[in-house]
């Protein structure tokens, strides 16, 4: 599962990567895109994937923690397209 768990991490963030850059081009929100799935879909994938790698790394966290780093993630990816969409709409 070690492997799963790292093929989960890069999805996650190659997904969320994308979207980020889609809302930068998306000129400031002007033209509607869907990119806020990256805020629901790509935490779920962290948390499953760092749940799967960090036991055999030796790091044993409690089951809150992962549900606050999915949170966490999943706010992060929100204020990152916010940010993306701004730059974008000042570039234009």
């Amino acid at each position: 599962m070690t492997i799963v768990g790292y093929i989960c991490v890069i999805i996650a963030v190659l997904w969320i990567l994308h979207k980020v850059r889609v809302s930068y081009l998306s000129f400031g929100g002007t033209v509607m895109v869907t990119v806020y799935d990256a805020a629901i879909f790509p935490p779920i994938l962290v948390v499953f994937g760092l749940y799967w790698v960090l036991p055999t790394l030796g790091v044993d966290f409690p089951i809150w923690a992962y549900a606050a780093i999915g949170l966490g993630v999943a706010v992060l990816v929100v204020i990152g397209i916010r940010v993306a969409e701004e730059l974008g709409d000042r570039r234009r």
